[in-house]
């Protein structure tokens, strides 16, 4: 009589699901390192599925061992007798993860030693999972050597190609992006965490959801206030008053001053005559210098204007450029993407026009963004060639031009990139712990100074500001370049990340503290607690170090909430050995041991599935990792 193959499959669904008991927490570890260094990867989609689906067959090759069919001619390989699979799957995990991102090879290395620091076993036993791992790393990666070997950070043979629009010696890049020169910022006008509507000089005045940005010739400065619908404007003195239309009142009228109504103003630009220029909704509302506000078209996006009094407009919604002439008519621009751009759908987050005529974009395709120069040509089309961004991975946020035709790109990693009309390229971070303005808007006035709309989430203490940052080239002191935000109301049990950046010397030590008390461990500028509960309630704050001086970001709240009333626990089974308890404060410093999770094991369960689904014909039991890097994941 033949065992149908449903009971092998039973077999196997009770042992994954012990190993995904042993495994589950430090899976969870690496999943959240995975995700982090996809989050500033730039990686297209395919890219991201086949990171994930390698680091996946890793973690299944340690804890199940390795098929026969996993690779052809090989043998099939089971994890060795005690080899601890915890380790194992640490080593596997982090090998694969090095090999596909290079870049985060230090915060892996940490990752890994607290990884191994919360088992509870033998040296030896350690020893040879560690062993073991290093072994199904290296077969896994093997199989996938096309994808690991292509680009370490986006696949390329997936990803667009990027041009640089000139080539930049390596030394003098390398140079730019340590030093010398920071920017200083101050606030212009508001005040730091408290939001409202009050026109008035300085840090009286106050705002309410500060949305595009722009600057005239004069230094005067025009921005929106979207939910409250009204342009507002600040002197060079920081003396701000409403512009155009009326607090809180919501409409497409046209007219004077506060007799006008904007329904939803958003990006906005200012012309060599000191005309403001509005995406309002679906339209565009021109605003001249006396605040007569008049409606021009019929279309909105994010807009630029070029010397000639042309309106540019980037559409958010039909992947377009529209040109809207002094005398309203609308044509449509010719663009001529780099090859392989973009993914689709895609849409442009920022648009500007320098006095040459060319136009600057960032182009979003939920997977990248990335700067772009559109060149006219002579045959009357925009020829689109890829900025190149010195570090890769980081995504663009925002861009803008000072008079001499520089751009400045913001990116998310906190730097400003700025290059010059020669393709010079200047790496420049903010001074102190004033600066900083991630993913807020920002403009360029005519000397180069940074206009910023702070915008931290829920890093309130900037938001309600408008910030302005002068370069000093003489400053080259180590700096924080982003603060750690505030966490709150995070429930029992969740993770939370603090992310910090510094800028100084070429190497940097950090070192994050809970309640002034060091964390052991945590030297990286990213802290990860895993499974926070009310004892890691409280304040964090990172302490950076170049050997010489040191830093110290502000202090970041977290405060925990408790789950409401678990179900009734299930019965009793035969007991386990105790995890090792992490430090209050260390999060991911525990990720040894633990029960069975069943969040973990669902997903599990769902890609043995689907492997057994695909199985080849006259089979039973498929390998498991090579169809857990096969799957569309």
């Amino acid at each position: 009589m033949k065992t149908p193959c449903y009971l092998f499959a039973g077999l196997a669904l009770a042992f994954l699901a012990g190993a995904a008991a042993a495994s589950a927490d430090v899976a969870t570890d690496w999943y959240a390192q995975l995700d982090l260094a996809q989050q500033t990867s730039g990686q297209n989609a395919g890219g991201r599925a086949r990171a994930d689906g390698i680091v996946r067959a890793a973690l299944a090759g340690a804890m199940l061992g390795i098929d026969a069919d996993h690779q052809s001619g090989r043998a099939a390989e089971p994890a060795p007798a005690g080899a601890n699979l915890e380790a194992a799957a640490a080593q596997a995990a982090h090998d694969a993860t090095v090999a596909l991102y290079p870049g985060r090879i230090s915060a892996l290395d940490i990752q890994l030693t607290e990884s191994l620091a919360g088992l509870d076993d033998t040296p030896s036993a350690i020893a040879a999972g560690r062993d073991w791992g290093k072994h199904v790393a290296a077969v896994v990666l093997a199989d996938n050597e096309t994808a690991v070997s292509v680009n370490a950070y986006t696949f390329a043979d997936l990803a667009p190609a990027q041009v640089a629009p000139a080539p930049v010696p390596a030394a003098a890049a390398e140079a730019a992006a340590i030093g010398p020169g920071r920017y200083r910022f101050t606030t212009l006008a508001g005040a730091s965490g408290t939001k409202g509507y009050v026109d008035g000089v300085g840090s009286a005045a106050r705002f309410d959801n500060p949305r595009g940005i722009a600057v005239d010739a004069e230094g005067n400065v025009y921005f929106s206030e979207q939910d409250l619908c009204t342009i507002r404007k600040i002197t060079p003195d920081g003396v701000v008053t409403t512009f155009a239309g009326a607090v809180g009142q919501r409409g497409s009228q046209d007219g004077t001053g506060t007799a006008a109504r904007f329904n939803d103003p958003g990006d906005l630009t200012v012309d060599g005559a000191g005309n403001v220029y509005v995406a309002d909704s679906d339209t565009i509302r021109k605003v001249s210098p006396s605040g007569s506000v008049t409606t021009i078209a019929n279309t909105s996006g994010h807009i630029a204007v070029d010397d000639g009094g042309n309106v540019l407009v980037a559409s958010d919604y039909n992947q377009a450029i529209d040109r809207i002439a002094p005398d309203g008519t609308i044509s449509r621009l010719t663009i001529k993407l780099p090859t392989g751009y973009p993914g689709n759908p895609f849409w442009f987050d920022a648009v500007k026009a320098d006095h040459a005529g060319n136009l600057y974009v960032i182009l979003d395709d939920w997977d990248i963004t990335a700067a772009l120069k559109l060149t006219p040509s002579a045959a009357g089309e925009y020829v689109g060639q890829v900025i190149q961004d010195p570090a890769p991975s980081y995504w663009a946020t925002a861009i803008g031009l000072d008079d001499a035709g520089n751009l400045y790109v913001r990116y998310d990693a906190d730097p400003i990139y700025r290059f010059s009309p020669a393709g010079q390229v200047e790496v420049r971070y903010a001074a102190g712990s004033s600066g900083g303005f991630f993913w807020g808007s920002m403009c360029v006035d005519n000397v180069g100074r940074i206009l910023a709309l702070p915008e931290y989430f829920d890093y309130v203490e900037k938001v309600g500001t408008i910030e302005i940052g002068t370069f000093d080239p003489t400053a080259t002191g180590l700096s924080i370049t982003r603060q750690p935000s505030d966490e709150l109301g995070v429930s029992a049990g969740s993770g939370v990340y603090f992310h910090a950046g510094a800028a100084g010397a070429a190497s940097l030590a950090y070192q994050w503290y809970h309640d002034s008390k060091p964390i052991p461990g945590a030297t990286n500028p990213d802290l990860y607690l895993r499974g926070v509960q009310a004892t890691d309630a409280g304040s964090y704050y990172v302490v950076v170090t170049d050997g010489a001086a040191s830093v110290t970001s502000r202090n970041a709240t977290l405060t925990v909430t408790q789950a409401s009333a678990p179900n009734p626990p299930p019965p009793a089974v035969a007991p386990t050995a105790p995890a090792t308890p992490a430090p209050a404060g260390t999060g991911s410093a525990n990720s040894g041991g633990g029960s069975f999770d069943l969040w973990f094991a669902l997903p599990v369960f769902a890609l043995l599935a689907a492997a057994l689904r695909r199985r080849p014909a006259g089979r039973c039991w498929p390998s498991v990792s090579r169809n857990l890097h096969s799957l569309d994941l």
